[in-house]
């Protein structure tokens, strides 16, 4: 009887010590928050960048304690947000308008797209006229110089719109320019203007 209870004691300790060596192995595979929504958005990069409107996406925090609570996926006010999906893996997808987002914020963005870098011309420079603007990117269906007749039209209609400096891009229909905060929506209302991002490299 006691060898029997001896040996039940010795399976007992060998199960405790073999869940408990589980369970502290286990913890080296357990992946912080921010990390799993980094890898996420490592593989969801191309699908959601190649989404219309879609300017980047990042961590989504509780703004009154600044906990992780899903991913947050930053647009411009014409984005196609049907297409963006409600949740990427086991997080929620909240839709950010860029506009309504401060610049501090903007650059926690994981992933965005990748703007032209390199100025090739000046195409006009208000620079006497510049009061409160910032850096945008200015996308066109079309470069402006086509049709050629309407190239000054266009060139006036943005200056009168609160363009005050365009530049043109190693990518025909993206312009570098600076534009008056207020006056944003104006530009990106215009016929010919398919999207204005805020500027960002990478």
């Amino acid at each position: 009887m006691k060898n029997n209870q001896k040996l039940l004691i010795g399976i007992g300790i060998l199960v405790v010590i073999a869940i408990t060596g589980i369970v502290f192995l286990s913890q080296f595979n357990i992946k912080p928050t921010d990390t799993k929504i980094i890898q996420i958005l490592s593989e969801n990069e191309d699908n959601l960048l190649s989404i219309d409107g879609v300017v980047g996406a990042g961590i989504a925090r509780n703004e009154s304690n600044n906990y992780i609570i899903g991913i947050a996926v930053y647009v411009v006010d014409t984005a196609d947000i049907q297409k963006i999906p409600s949740k990427l893996g086991e997080f929620k997808v909240f839709i950010k308008k860029i506009s309504e987002t401060s610049e501090a914020e903007e650059k926690t963005m994981i992933i965005y797209r990748f703007y032209p870098a390199e100025v090739k011309n000046i195409l006009f420079d208000d620079s006497e006229k510049i009061q409160n603007t910032a850096g945008f990117l200015i996308q066109t269906y079309d470069p402006l110089w086509e049709p050629e007749y309407e190239y000054k039209d266009k060139i006036q209609i943005l200056r009168n719109s609160g363009v005050r400096v365009l530049k043109t891009s190693d990518i025909p229909i993206v312009y570098h320019s600076l534009i008056e905060e207020d006056k944003v929506d104006e530009v990106r209302n215009l016929s010919f203007v398919k999207a204005v991002y805020p500027y960002k490299t990478r």
